[in-house]
């Protein structure tokens, strides 16, 4: 339960940030782990939340992902989202981490 409070309060400081801080930019195709990992955080970006921290929001997609596999539901992500004052964001952010870095849980978030 700890880990969820943590990941939420990471969820909570990430979203509606002011800037994005680190951009992709490289010669070659990244490998399918980074792929995956600019994928969340574009579709992120694009949906107008800003991310100060481009590692941070990238643990915090896997904190999701490390959730669900522990048994946490989508439910219980939003709830504790909500508790922290982050709402629509989150539902958004949660079915983007779990679509982009793990979907092995999509089933989870239909739940």
């Amino acid at each position: 339960m700890r880990r969820l409070v943590l990941i939420i309060a990471a969820l909570a400081s990430i979203l509606g940030m002011s800037a994005c801080t680190q951009e992709a930019s490289g010669r070659g195709v990244p490998s399918p782990e980074l792929a995956k990992e600019l994928r969340f955080l574009s579709t992120i970006y694009e949906q107008g939340i800003l991310v100060t921290n481009s590692t941070d929001a990238i643990n915090m997609g896997y904190g999701i992902c490390e959730a669900l596999d522990t048994g946490f539901s989508r439910e219980d992500l939003i709830h504790d989202a909500q508790a922290e004052g982050v709402d629509l964001e989150a539902e958004y952010v949660i079915g983007v981490a779990v679509a982009e870095l793990c979907p092995r849980n999509l089933s989870k978030l239909k739940q």
